[in-house]
C-alpha cells in the first residue's frame, strides 16, 4: 500500500513543490498564453480555460508515456530520444506561433496606417494561433514529470507513479493559472493599445522558443 512506504508522503510534496517551482521558472508556461490572450482579446474566463487545458495536455501527453517506461526499463534510452524530439518540435511551433504572431501585429499596424477601417486583426487567424499554441502544450515535454514519478514507482509502485503525476499535474496546472490570472489583472493598467500588445507578445513568444531551441 502507499501509505506503507515512510517516504511516499515526502516524494509526494516534493513532486508539487517541482511542480509549482519548474512552471514559475520556465516562461514558456505562461508567457505565450498571455500574448495570445491580450493579442485576441479573450475574457478572463476564457484565457483560464484554454490555461487549464494547455497545462493538462502539457502534463497528460508525458504522463502517458509512463507505462511504457514502467514496463522496461531499457526503454528508459528510447524514453528520452523520444523526450528530446517532442522538445525539439514543440520549440518550433512555439518561434512559428512568434513569427506569426509578429507578423501579423506587423501587417495590421501597416494596414491601420493606411487606412484604419479596413485594419485587419492582429491575430493570424484566433482559432488557429489557440490550435497551435495548445498542440506546442500537447507535443512539450514535461521533463520533470516522469522523473519524480519513476522515483514514487521505485518505492510505492505503479500505484505511487500515477499518485505523483497527479500531484504533479494539479500543482502545474494551478501555477500556471495563478500566473496568468495575476498577470492579466496587472496588464491592463499599463493602458498599451492593443497592437502594441500583439507586437511585445509576439516578440516575446518567439524569445520563448529561441530560448526552447538552445536548451533542447
Amino acid at each position: 500500500m502507499l501509505a506503507a512506504d515512510p517516504t511516499f508522503p515526502v516524494q509526494l510534496a516534493a513532486a508539487g513543490g517541482v511542480g509549482v517551482l519548474h512552471t514559475l521558472l520556465g516562461p514558456d508556461h505562461y508567457l505565450p498564453l498571455l500574448a495570445i490572450t491580450k493579442a485576441s482579446g479573450w475574457s478572463l474566463r476564457r484565457a483560464l480555460l484554454v490555461t487549464a487545458v494547455a497545462g493538462l495536455l502539457h502534463c497528460g501527453a508525458s504522463a502517458l508515456l509512463l507505462p511504457f517506461a514502467l514496463a522496461a526499463t531499457r526503454a528508459a534510452g528510447t524514453l528520452a530520444g523520444v523526450q528530446d524530439l517532442r522538445a525539439t518540435v514543440a520549440a518550433w511551433l512555439v518561434v512559428g506561433l512568434g513569427l506569426a504572431l509578429l507578423g501579423a501585429a506587423f501587417r495590421a499596424r501597416r494596414a491601420a496606417a493606411v487606412a484604419p477601417a479596413a485594419a485587419p486583426a492582429a491575430v493570424p487567424g484566433r482559432s488557429g494561433a489557440r490550435a497551435l499554441l495548445l498542440l506546442a502544450f500537447a507535443v512539450g515535454p514535461c521533463e520533470w514529470l516522469l522523473p519524480n514519478a519513476l522515483t514514487a514507482a521505485g518505492t510505492a509502485g505503479a500505484g505511487g507513479a500515477l499518485a505523483v503525476s497527479l500531484v504533479f499535474t494539479a500543482s502545474t496546472v494551478a501555477t500556471m493559472l495563478a500566473v496568468v490570472a495575476a498577470s492579466l489583472r496587472l496588464l491592463p493598467a499599463q493602458r498599451l493599445p492593443p497592437l502594441r500588445f500583439a507586437l511585445l507578445g509576439g516578440a516575446s513568444v518567439l524569445a520563448c522558443g529561441v530560448a526552447m531551441l538552445a536548451g533542447a
